[in-house]
């Protein structure tokens, strides 16, 4: 019974200690006819009506970036913006 509790743990606790160690930035950018931060009324296209996902992301720690892009802009134009 120990071995199969201490097993669950490790199985629980693990994916917690790799992102820990995740250092990298999140890099939000919306799609095809999307929205950025400051368009539509207010509107988030990260999270929308629930709330603020790239801020809910900086409040747990992480580097978080959302681009600003042309709804309709061409994949050439989205990475050099």
């Amino acid at each position: 019974m120990q071995k199969l509790l201490s097993t669950l743990l490790v199985l629980v606790l693990a994916p917690l200690a790799v992102l820990a160690q995740n250092k990298y930035p999140i890099v939000l950018v919306h799609g095809f006819s999307g929205w950025g931060r400051d368009e539509l009324l207010g509107l988030k296209y990260w999270g929308g009506i629930q709330g603020d996902l790239q801020e809910q992301l900086k409040a747990q720690g992480y580097t978080v970036y959302t681009a600003a892009v042309g709804p309709f802009s061409s994949n050439w134009d989205r990475a050099c913006e």
